[in-house]
């Protein structure tokens, strides 16, 4: 039985390391704002190397990973930025990522989906901005 799961799970990680991933890489402060990131393309489990590598230079308070693009060869990226204001008065920056085919709305609706989930305290009428945008492809990576 085990080693048909790990036939399983060595199955899976192969078919999914071969794809083409976005991996942003988010610092926070000790109140749980986003300081810093840093967006890594490629090939998946290279990418979060890469993205580990860079975290682990950064002195923050607490780090997170945040993927999208698991099974696209290539594509289109969004990272989207929202900064507000907590009830207390401080302001909280949150950033989410989504990737796509070729269309920059839904990797754009993505990346807002993926702020959602990741930030319970940030709601869509708090707003956000693209912070970044650009294409990927494991081939060029």
């Amino acid at each position: 039985m085990k080693k048909v799961l790990f036939a399983i799970a060595f199955i899976l990680i192969i078919g999914f390391s071969a794809k083409a991933q976005v991996v942003m890489a988010v610092g926070y402060d000790k109140e749980g704002s986003a300081v810093e990131y840093k967006v890594f393309k490629g090939e998946y489990f290279k990418a979060l190397r890469e993205a580990k590598a860079w975290i682990k230079n950064h002195g923050n308070e607490r780090d997170a990973f945040r993927t999208d693009g698991g099974e696209l060869e290539k594509g289109i990226y969004v990272v989207v930025k929202a900064s507000y204001l907590l009830s207390d008065g401080s302001r909280r920056t949150s950033y989410g990522i989504g990737a796509s085919k070729d269309s920059p709305d839904e990797a754009t609706k993505s990346a807002v989906d993926q702020l959602s989930t990741y930030d319970p305290l940030w709601k869509k009428s708090d707003g956000y901005d693209v912070s970044e945008s650009d294409r990927f492809n494991t081939k060029e990576e």
